[in-house]
């Protein structure tokens, strides 16, 4: 049965309305996995491990952007994938534009999307996520964190000034 579905996966991707198919499949499946949707526009290369992934989009479960991703290649074993485990042994990320958002309570975007530290204690292992090594060729990654001026700041000049000292700090 699994040879089966693997055949009818690699001649599925001989063509293009079945490349056309493989996405909106992976699509569906990936906005299972994940918090938000997923969209991609076209799947190609090898369904053993190597697959080429055109026009990928990420949104949070709000419809806010995440990431942008003209072209993405994994490579991956099937073996991890088919146990439910999402570990990438390469993923290549080409022009990216993805933000990252630090909420208030200290959680990500990042870590909400991959649902990561969710769950209740007891329930069983948490989903494994792994990205062993990640290449971002030419890509914009923007890190948004929440900020307070300071109480004794009472004027938008006093909030300015903060503002300002705090991004010269480094990091």
């Amino acid at each position: 049965l699994l040879g089966g579905g693997l055949g009818l996966a690699t001649a599925l991707a001989a063509s293009p309305p079945g490349r056309a198919l493989l996405a909106r499949a992976a699509s569906e499946a990936l906005s299972r996995a994940l918090r938000g949707q997923v969209t991609i526009g076209s799947v190609g290369g090898s369904f053993y491990g190597g697959p080429t992934i055109r026009d990928l989009e990420i949104r949070d479960d709000a419809g806010n952007p995440f990431a942008s991703i003209p072209r993405a290649v994994a490579d991956y074993r099937l073996e991890n994938l088919l146990a439910g485990r999402i570990v990438l042994d390469r993923l290549i990320l080409v022009e990216p534009r993805i933000e990252i958002v630090k909420w208030r309570s200290g959680r990500t975007n990042l870590e909400d999307i991959l649902r990561l530290g969710e769950g209740e204690p007891g329930t069983g292992s948490p989903q494994l996520v792994e990205f062993r090594q990640v290449l971002i060729a030419s890509g914009d990654i923007t890190v948004r964190v929440p900020w307070n001026p300071p109480d004794t700041a009472d004027t938008p000049q006093e909030v300015a000034v903060a503002l300002a000292a705090q991004r010269a700090v480094p990091g």
